[in-house]
């Protein structure tokens, strides 16, 4: 292995704390349980930045809105978000 692919490798993985971020947007996730264990247990091990990318795009498209689910807002929260939506 040259220096260069070692360094590549490096910059490539994905440090721990953006791992704990990903395991922490795991409880808000409209997923099964199998799946959110399944994310959940690969974040565990090394994983590539690509990996790592398309898991935080899939937790982030799985994860409700909280104004449009009513979570801790208004009615009328939620009516003007829906009226600039539309």
């Amino acid at each position: 292995m040259s220096w260069d692919e070692f360094f590549d490798d490096l910059e490539n993985e994905v440090e721990d704390w953006e791992k704990d971020n990903l395991r922490h947007d795991l409880s808000r996730v409209a997923l099964n349980e199998w799946e959110v264990r399944d994310i959940y247990l690969e974040t565990q091990n090394p994983m590539t930045r690509e990996r790592f990318d398309y898991l935080k795009q899939y937790i982030y498209e799985n994860t409700p809105c909280p104004i449009a689910s009513g979570f801790n807002y208004s009615q009328t929260d939620i009516k003007r978000k829906l009226k600039r939506e539309l």
